[in-house]
This record gives C-alpha cells, sequence and structure tokens, in this order.
C-alpha cells in the first residue's frame, strides 16, 4: 500500500500479505481542504478492497492506465463521468456461480439499461459463461450517470471513464 500527495510525494508505504485474511489499515493523513491522495494498492489479484472515508473526506478510483477493475459481492452504486463527445464501456460478470446484474441511470435519474444473467461455474481464473458489456454513449456535454450492481457471490467490473466514485459528491453533485 502506497499512499501519495498531491505532488506525487509518497507519504507513507507499508508491506502486507493479501493471503493473511481480512486486512484493515488506517492512515493518518494531513492536508487542507481539495487536496488529493494517490493510494495505490498492489496485490495478487484476490484482495476486496474498499476505501473508506474519514471525516470530510470523499474519495474516488482514479483510472489512470486502462480500466477500473473493482471485484465485490452484494449490492453497490457506482457514480462515474461520461465526457463529451466520447463514450464508456463497462463489462461485468460473475466471477463465481450464481446471479448477478446491473441499472444503468443517466445523470437525470432515469433507468436507461439492465441487465441479469447467470454464471454457472467459477470464472475467476477461466473465461466467463456470460459478460454484461454496456455502452454507454457520449453526448454534447459531460455527464453523471450511476450503476447500480448486484451480486450473489463476488463479480468483477470494468470501466473505462476518467473517475468513478461510490459518492457523487465527488462530481459536485448535491
Amino acid at each position: 500500500i502506497t499512499i501519495a500527495d498531491g505532488t506525487g510525494k509518497i507519504v507513507t508505504k507499508r508491506p502486507f500479505d493479501s493471503s493473511c485474511g481480512r486486512l484493515t489499515e488506517k492512515f493518518e493523513l494531513s492536508g487542507k481542504k481539495g487536496d488529493l491522495f494517490d493510494v495505490t494498492i498492489t496485490d495478487t489479484g484476490n484482495g476486496d478492497w474498499s476505501l473508506l472515508p474519514g471525516k470530510g473526506f470523499v474519495h474516488a478510483a482514479v483510472t489512470k492506465k486502462g480500466s477500473v477493475k473493482i471485484t465485490r459481492c452484494g449490492l453497490v452504486r457506482f457514480y462515474f463521468e461520461v465526457q463529451a463527445g466520447k463514450g464508456s464501456s463497462i463489462s461485468f460478470y460473475g466471477a463465481h456461480a450464481g446471479g448477478f446484474g446491473y441499472w444503468l441511470f443517466d445523470d437525470t435519474g432515469r433507468l436507461v439499461k439492465q441487465a441479469t444473467s447467470w454464471q454457472a461455474r467459477h470464472a475467476i481464473s477461466t473465461k466467463p459463461d456470460a459478460v454484461l458489456e454496456i455502452k454507454v454513449p457520449g453526448g454534447e456535454k459531460k455527464r453523471l450517470f450511476s450503476i447500480v450492481l448486484w451480486a450473489e457471490n463476488d463479480a468483477v467490473f470494468k470501466i473505462d471513464a476518467p473517475y468513478v466514485s461510490a459518492d457523487s459528491s465527488f462530481f459536485g453533485a448535491k
């Protein structure tokens, strides 16, 4: 786990072993309103990560190289911007046997797409039986979309958007 400030200076770096089960790390970060921190977590790919913001902090994933890949189960909502003139693509699939699906909402809160599917077998290291592919077209201006994902077991969510956050206030939404 490496944390850098807005200038790229590493403020903390800690090794960890993701094969040891649940890991909870707390970091004291100091700064002023609007400061950005870059949290880089590198593991073997078997981790299910959450970044829990402290009081007054909002977090988001920034896609520096390729798409964001998030693995988790249950029900979760992510917000993402679709840039003017550019679309975004999303893929979502179950990593284990079980059902999974999504609801996609536009910037007015209107449901624009939805789908469900079923994974018949474990698909972490093999090609999944079913993948939900979602294309979100770009418009004349930048727009804030949200997607609600659900899965009976772990699922993999990939998106090519500049930012993804579980908190709409990251994008200035109220």
